[in-house]
């Protein structure tokens, strides 16, 4: 069973291994690996094949050309030589072109297709009974991440709202009084914090029971105690950490072709700080 800790950076540090555990359920041979422009036309090429996703970097972004590199990275690590640039910027496309033709022994198929939907054309799959749950906040980039990881884990997806930027402001203040504060301050610290999530989840999500939840949010809302294993993944490095989680289950990488100096580049947390038993 996986227990998160009590404090946000050591429930980040667990965000790959809790995408592994839960992955370990029902993992699959894929046959692509899509990058993301347009999240909605990504969401309808996942539905008839097994893929993995991740979005485009941003190019407005001063890390864009390092983030690329580990776009790269991840896509060397799954095996997969099928690569589909669907709806991507032209930034983002010349970029990561212009890097895989740095590596012609790896055989990477470069496909850039154009973005052909404005709108999800169905409601987010899964199993309706799964007792395991990814919940996701209602932000279209987000969507494809939470279909690929309840697909592979055979889970449910819940979706709710994203917070506001004041509701982010209460719950970071109440964050850091029960992080860097001891007594009653520490407390309420806690309890501004899980005032919001129960506001946010609502107490029909509250009253059900589950047998683990990872949250796709912006904020963690597993600092809530629930009474069940969570995992958090950080809403701005999600694809990236589904698709590094994944690729440790179902790939044969292709890091004998010297293209990776170190894993150091491809997982941003180190899973041995999460606690199994």
């Amino acid at each position: 069973m996986l227990r998160t800790g009590t404090f946000s950076h050591i429930t980040c540090a667990s965000d790959l291994a809790t995408t592994t555990a839960l992955c370990l359920r029902g993992a699959m041979a894929n046959e692509a690996f899509i990058i993301y422009g347009c999240p909605y036309t990504a969401f309808e090429a996942a539905k008839t094949l097994e893929a993995f996703v991740v979005p485009e970097s941003d190019s407005s972004l001063y890390h864009f050309k390092s983030k690329t590199n580990l776009i790269l990275n991840l896509v060397g690590f799954s095996g997969l030589r099928n690569v589909r640039l669907i709806g991507c910027s032209q930034e983002f496309a010349e970029e990561f072109a212009g890097l895989a033709a740095k590596y012609p022994e790896a055989g990477f198929r470069v496909s850039n297709e154009p973005r052909t939907c404005a709108a999800f054309g169905t409601a987010l799959a899964g199993e309706p009974s799964a007792t395991d749950i990814i919940v996701v906040e209602r932000q279209p980039d987000l969507i494809p991440i939470a279909q690929q990881l309840a697909r592979e884990g055979g889970a449910r997806t819940i979706v709710i709202d994203p917070v506001s930027d004041a509701e982010q402001a209460e719950f970071t203040a109440g964050q850091d009084d029960f992080e860097c504060s001891n007594g009653l301050a520490r407390q309420n610290g806690l309890d501004t914090c899980c005032r919001l999530v129960k506001r946010k989840l609502g107490a029909g999500f509250l009253a059900d029971t589950y047998s683990s939840a990872t949250f796709i949010t912006k904020l963690p809302y597993n600092l809530y105690p629930f009474p069940f294993p969570t995992g958090h993944l950080p809403a701005h490095t999600a694809g990236e950490l589904v698709v590094a989680g994944l690729s440790r289950i179902t790939a044969t990488p292709v890091r004998s072709l010297g293209l990776f100096p170190s894993t150091s580049t491809i997982f941003p947390f180190h899973p041995v700080l999460c606690q199994l038993t």
